[in-house]
Order: structure tokens, then C-alpha cells, then sequence
């Protein structure tokens, strides 16, 4: 648990509070603004460059509680938080956030608004690690701290996909679908594949699919009933799935790439390759990586997959993610990331970014993607840089990576 949730877990309202001190002139502060009715001053722990705390004199202890009377006054701390805003130079943009009570996150009752800028600020700034112990670490990107860890699996967890409704999908090597109610962090429900669940990918609102060893099925999500199962879908372990533009795209550890439509076999191809990695890139081309360092392209047209380039990286690619439309990241067993122009096949950025290998890669947005590797570490990085901006240790190796993206619709 991180600090900061277990501040909140500890905190109590009622009593004198730090900042009815920092208000008395009791401790100091670093003050931006005063007036009658509220202050404003930098934050002791900043999260963001600009990182300030607007708050009432008057002890409400939360929002939550606050009365009706204290409409004016709280219009007033926003209009107040706008002001410092500006003279801070956040003229960019930034976040208001209130925490109310111990589910919101609060440690100090006496209401306080955080104002956070001065960089690009990740939402959500949530994403979850799947590890070879077999749990799930859910982590803050933006306080840099473990949220909560889920726990129920006993095998090592390969694959992870964000559900509408605020569901996770979680598989692991012994067969295992877990859906997480990530409100209530806890299991929801639990389905059965045979074998290592190597891939789980979202299809559209209602459903799912997922690979395990040689077979495909699709999820009803909601029942999370088995819709259909796809039994040997290929001869050889299926390293991965990816669905555009409303075709399944599966591969297999050697080399066969297959499109289904409609959970129809379509037709396939052999990229001459031993798999370990797979993705869907600009304009719904696909990369495949290689055990032999390469890095191979397809287009996808009406009945046939097209070989466009391909090229090559020091070490096996053992795992592969897009960026920004025209870019793509590959990760190498020895630790190496190469940032790619995969149009032209030429290598923009390379550096070690790890020092064993890198099983997973995950983009988020803004230009800032997430690795994880075989020393238990997840780093962010920024793809134009190479500046790592955050480091996590999960203390086990992280095998998968899943970035929340709460575009899509759910219930919270």
C-alpha cells in the first residue's frame, strides 16, 4: 500500500490539522495567495512541477460535508485556483482534483484543492502489472505509488485486458481467466481456457477474446459466458491476438499469422520466423518479432496479408508496442528499447533501458509508453527523449503490462 492510501486508511476527521496551523501562522508555508476566506500555497511533496493547494479558512472538513451556506465559498476556492493558475504560468492546461474521505483518497480533513501542472498529465494515471508470482500490482502513475495488489491467482500472470464497466481481464499460465471488479477490487468471476493464457484482447463493448496454447475463445462480457471456442486455431502455440477494424488477428510461435473474420477462418500467412511478439500498427498494418532479431511488416488487404519491410534490432524482439501513429518500440531479451519509424524501417532511438530482458511494453499516450522486465522493474518513458520520467519495482518479474484507458464506457 502506498503511503499515501495508507494515510487515508489512518486519517480520522475532527481535531486541529496541519494546514488550520499553516492558516494560524503556526508552521510556515510557501504562500501564492490570501484573502479573507482562503490560501493558497505550494504543496511540501510536489507531484507536478507546479504542484499548489488551495484551502478555506473555514474548517469544512471535506466535501462531502460541506453545507449549502458554503456555496460561495467554495465557488470562490475554484475561482481562486483559476487565479494562481495563471500567475503560475499553467497557461497549458492542468488538473483540480478534491479528495473526499478514505476511498477518495483524503489524509487531511480540512478540504483542500490540489491544482497540478506543468507537464503533460497522464488520464488515467493508472496501470496494472501482471507478474510471474502471480499477482497484479495496480500502480499511480502520477503519485508514483502501488494502489492495491489483486491476488487470487496462483500461476504467473501472462496476459491482462481493461473491460468496460471497470472490469480487468487477467490470465494466467495454468488456464486461469480472472475478471477483477476493479471498483470493489475484488474477483468477480473466474473462467477456464486450457493452457497458458498468453493473450487477452478486447473486441468491442460486448466482448472479448482470448488465446490459449492452440485454442481461441470469445467472451460475452456482462454474463461472461463462452460464446464460442475455436479449437485448433493453430498447430503451434498462439503467442498473440490483435482485432481491427472487425478482424481477429492471431500468430503463433511459428510464424503462421492468421485473420479471421466474424471468428471465420479467413486466410493466412508464414513470416518465415520463430514469434514472440505481435502488434497492430498505423493503418492496421501488423509487426511481428522475431527470435532471429527481426522486425517484420504486413498490410492486411481483402484476402491476402502482403510482406512490406522488415529490419533488424540487436537481440531476440520479445516484445513490441505502438506509439504515436508511424512509430512502434520493440524490446530485446537483452534489455536494449529501439524507438522505430516503421515506414521507413530506420531505428530513431536506442538505448538500454533495462538490463535483463524486457517481456512487455505498453503505450499509454502522449507520447509516454511503460516497459516491464524480467527484474521485477517497470519504467516510463518519454518516446521522443528516452527520458525515463518513473520507476516502479514490483519484486517479481512483470510479465504483462495493461494501461487503463477509461474511454471506454463504464461504471464507476
Amino acid at each position: 500500500m502506498s503511503d499515501e492510501i495508507q494515510k487515508a486508511q489512518e486519517a480520522r476527521p475532527g481535531g486541529d490539522t496541519i494546514f488550520g496551523k499553516i492558516i494560524r501562522k503556526e508552521i510556515p508555508a510557501d504562500v501564492i495567495y490570501e484573502d479573507d476566506q482562503c490560501l493558497a500555497f505550494n504543496d511540501v511533496s510536489p507531484q507536478a512541477p507546479k504542484h499548489f493547494l488551495v484551502i478555506p479558512k473555514k474548517p469544512i472538513q471535506q466535501l462531502s460535508v460541506s453545507d449549502d451556506s458554503d456555496e460561495q465559498l467554495l465557488g470562490h476556492l475554484l475561482v481562486i485556483a483559476r487565479k494562481c493558475a495563471f500567475q503560475q504560468g499553467l497557461g497549458n492546461g492542468y488538473r483540480v482534483v478534491i479528495n473526499d474521505g478514505k476511498h477518495g483518497g483524503q489524509s487531511v480533513y480540512h478540504l483542500h484543492v490540489h491544482v497540478l501542472g506543468g507537464r503533460q498529465l497522464a488520464w488515467p494515471p493508472v496501470f496494472a502489472s501482471g507478474l510471474n508470482n502471480g499477482d497484479i500490482k495496480v500502480w499511480d502513475y502520477e503519485s508514483n505509488s502501488l494502489l492495491y495488489t489483486l491476488t487470487d491467482h496462483s500461476y504467473t500472470v501472462r496476459s491482462l485486458e481493461y473491460l468496460p464497466n471497470n472490469y480487468l481481464a487477467s490470465g494466467d499460465e495454468n488456464g486461469k481467466i480472472f475478471i477483477w471488479n476493479l471498483s470493489t477490487r475484488s474477483k468477480h468471476i473466474e473462467l477456464t481456457h486450457i493452457g497458458t493464457v498468453r493473450s487477452i484482447i478486447l473486441l468491442n463493448l460486448t466482448t472479448f477474446a482470448s488465446a490459449s496454447t492452440y485454442s481461441i475463445k470469445i467472451w460475452q462480457i456482462g454474463s461472461f459466458t463462452d460464446r464460442l471456442t475455436i479449437d485448433n486455431a493453430h498447430s503451434s502455440i498462439i503467442m498473440g491476438l490483435r482485432y481491427f477494424s472487425n478482424r481477429l488477428f492471431s500468430i503463433s510461435s511459428d510464424g503462421i499469422l492468421k485473420t479471421w473474420e466474424n471468428v471465420n477462418y479467413k486466410f493466412q500467412i508464414d513470416v518465415n520466423c520463430d514469434v514472440l511478439s505481435f502488434e497492430i500498427i498505423s493503418n492496421g498494418n501488423l509487426a511481428c518479432g522475431c527470435t532471429n532479431n527481426y522486425i517484420k511488416i504486413y498490410s492486411v488487404g481483402a484476402n491476402s496479408f502482403s510482406f512490406l519491410r522488415s529490419f533488424q534490432q540487436n537481440g531476440d524482439v520479445s516484445s513490441l508496442s505502438a506509439l504515436e501513429p508511424g512509430f512502434l518500440v520493440s524490446g530485446a531479451n537483452d534489455g536494449r528499447l529501439t524507438i522505430w519509424n516503421h515506414n521507413t524501417g530506420s531505428d530513431v532511438l536506442a538505448y538500454y533501458g533495462h538490463t535483463t530482458y524486457v517481456y512487455t511494453l505498453e503505450y499509454t499516450k502522449n507520447k509516454i509508453f511503460l516497459s516491464g522486465s524480467q527484474a521485477g522493474l517497470v519504467r516510463i518513458w518519454n518516446m521522443d527523449t528516452g527520458n525515463k520520467l518513473r520507476e516502479f519495482d514490483a519484486n517479481s518479474r512483470v510479465r504483462c503490462l495493461k494501461y487503463f484507458d477509461r474511454k471506454l464506457e463504464f461504471k464507476d
